[in-house]
């Protein structure tokens, strides 16, 4: 018998919501729902967390999200702002990295209001982790199927009713939505692409296999000693990415706490990647290590001085992981009552640093699309592109949500977020090139971008980036900070309901936002 998911508050929404995956973006989702009182369970495959990855950006499109739910100081405690990369080449073993380019982010925070700050992945994660209550994070759960439900006399299958998934130690649950936020390789996409496929509309190429671009191995070391390592002592982090002979490339990061992040990194040619694919993990994990790419970047150059075996031999063995950079764009991000998230419906290869925040960046749009499920029945009369600013609450009614209401919220947020992820897949692709890059023509390429591009274009691209910046309808918006320009966002219906039902039931006691 299924299991159902239910709540003891008594003011929730009546919506049950499973989120596949307690990556960044299941976490984020999980923290936003957590704001409006809607029943959600996130469901972890892994036993427990390991302090895996490497070091992560986080910049102005998605600081603002963080600034409203008031953990702004926590982040800047964890962070440290990154304002240049540093390329060099290294094509003779044991030879010392020269300096080519330096890759700098000017007037950034003039710019935004924000620094461009890296910090480790790990320690973001494990403050988002904290914000969610434990007992709605079951591990251990490994999602073996999923499936849309609908009534019995539905034939044509065509209106789910809810959604159920199994799990493989036998359990089962139900609930109104699921979110596939559970990586590449998602137990949630691979279900609900059987359906959609056995309907005949699931478009071609959402059925071939991801493209391992690299693969890459990642630690974290320990705190190590600024005398050793000079560049600890500066306030700035520091980015070093250095370029080897054929196919090898190696990056270091300053973080806080005298630690670096390092990745080695290992183009995958045509004919080695159909192997690849035969034997790939997705899962981050040390059990995947490969002695022998250790021992081939061991010998090699660190700029920040000694060799990349110094930084391996400083970082725990069982935090050091080994996974396959994939890149794809999938077209179809849901169906019935199952919607994907994340790298679950767009992986991105790592080098734009963009792919955890578009993942955060998902979780906030489908926040806002499911809080705008418990709008008035009025609200949702009214066209989107209408303005719906009610005189009084009273009389207003409101309705469960139907299946329809729930394509047409999924529709909204893929609708919102694919454009965007999609400019930043092709972006993240062109960064892959120019910075890791092995073929002759993208050494041309990384010849003319660093030797010819103005400085002016640069900083006009990430200007127009960073002013893409969704936040949480639902909350008080993030005032704007910066001198650029800041793409608007869509108002909230029901959020105007919120505000003046509050104003009008206890107009001196209103302490933000709570669920219809």
């Amino acid at each position: 018998m299924p299991s159902q998911i239910t709540s003891p508050q008594p003011h929730e929404q009546p919506i049950r919501v499973l989120i596949a995956g307690a990556g960044l973006g299941g976490l984020m989702l999980a923290m936003l729902l957590e704001r409006i009182n809607v029943n959600y369970t996130v469901f972890e495959r892994a036993l427990f967390v390991k302090p895996l990855g490497s070091a992560l950006s986080i910049n102005a499109n998605i600081l603002p999200v963080f600034e409203q739910l008031g953990m702004i100081g926590e982040i800047g405690r964890l962070a440290g702002p990154c304002p240049i990369m540093d390329v060099y080449n290294a094509f003779v073993k044991g030879a010392e990295a020269e300096h080519v380019a330096a890759i700098e982010f000017k007037g950034y925070r003039r710019i935004t209001g924000y620094d461009n700050n890296v910090l480790a992945r790990s320690d973001v994660y494990d403050l988002m982790l904290s914000k969610i209550p434990s007992h709605k994070i079951l591990f251990n759960k490994r999602i073996q199927t999923t499936e849309n439900l609908y009534a019995k006399d539905d034939e044509n299958r065509t209106n789910a009713t809810g959604v159920s998934i199994t799990c493989t130690d036998g359990s089962s649950y139900e609930g109104d939505i699921l979110v596939g936020a559970d990586g590449a390789y998602s137990a949630v996409r691979h279900s609900l692409y059987k359906e959609v496929a056995a309907k005949g509309l699931l478009p071609k190429p959402d059925g071939l296999e991801l493209e391992v671009g690299y693969v890459v191995m990642v630690g974290k070391t320990g705190p190590l000693d600024p005398e050793k390592y000079p560049v600890l002592k500066e306030e700035r982090k520091m980015f070093s990415n250095t370029i080897g002979s054929k196919t090898l490339t190696w990056t270091a990061i300053t973080i806080k706490g005298n630690r670096i992040c390092w990745g080695l990194y290992t183009q995958v040619d045509a004919a080695t990647r159909l192997n690849e694919q035969k034997k790939r993990n997705s899962e981050w994990g040390p059990d995947s290590l490969n002695e022998e790419t250790i021992e081939t970047f061991r010998p090699l150059t660190c700029p920040f001085g000694g060799t990349m075996g110094d930084l391996i031999d400083a970082t725990p063995k069982d935090i050091i992981s080994r996974v396959y950079l994939e890149q794809k764009m999938f077209e179809t991000w849901y169906h019935g009552r199952t919607v994907l998230l994340g790298d679950a419906c767009h992986k991105m290869l790592p080098s734009a640093g963009q792919g955890a925040v578009n993942a955060m960046q998902d979780a906030v749009m489908l926040a806002n699309a499911i809080y705008e499920l418990g709008a008035s029945d009025q609200a949702l009369a009214t066209p989107a592109s209408s303005p719906y600013e009610p005189t009084t609450t009273k009389g207003l009614t409101y309705s469960p949500p139907t299946s329809e209401r729930i394509t047409a919220a999924f529709e909204e947020y893929r609708a919102h977020r694919y454009p965007e992820a999609k400019h930043l897949y092709e972006y993240s692709q062109f960064v892959s090139r120019l910075v890791h890059g092995q073929t002759w023509f993208e050494r041309l390429m990384r010849k003319v971008v660093f030797s010819y591009l103005p400085e002016s274009v640069s900083t006009r691209g990430f200007e127009v980036k960073a002013s893409y910046r969704p936040q949480a309808a639902f909350l008080p918006l993030a005032k704007v900070h910066g001198t650029g320009f800041v793409r608007p966002q869509k108002a909230s219906r029901r959020y105007a309901e919120v505000l003046l039902r509050q104003e009008e039931e206890s107009p001196d006691t209103y302490q933000g936002p709570v669920a219809i």
